[in-house]
């Protein structure tokens, strides 16, 4: 079943978003999985990593088979690390 949001629906789950999760950020993970691992995942399906997970801010070209989708508010920036590797690396410390 597909759901139309207008723009003011939006803006309303947005706030509501960003009142829930304050600084709720976007990053993103390439991986490379194989067809068995990528059967298990269905849309929309929500993940908990309970260890250490780096992920990117740049979103740009991908040189992987997936790309994982990670909203989070508790990422640390390591980017000062990366020695001009460009990644735009952060790391979920909990």
């Amino acid at each position: 079943m597909k759901i139309k949001v207008d723009s003011v629906m939006y803006e309303k789950f947005e706030d509501l978003a960003n009142d829930t999760f304050p600084g709720l950020t976007m990053y993103v993970r390439d991986v490379d999985l194989d067809p068995i691992c990528f059967a298990k995942y269905k849309p929309g399906i929500i993940l908990r990593e309970k260890a250490f997970t780096d992920a990117s801010n740049r979103v740009m070209g991908m040189m992987t088979t997936h790309r994982i989708a990670i909203l989070s508010n508790h990422m640390s920036d390591l980017r000062e690390f990366e020695h001009g590797t460009n990644w735009g690396l952060f790391v979920a410390n909990r």
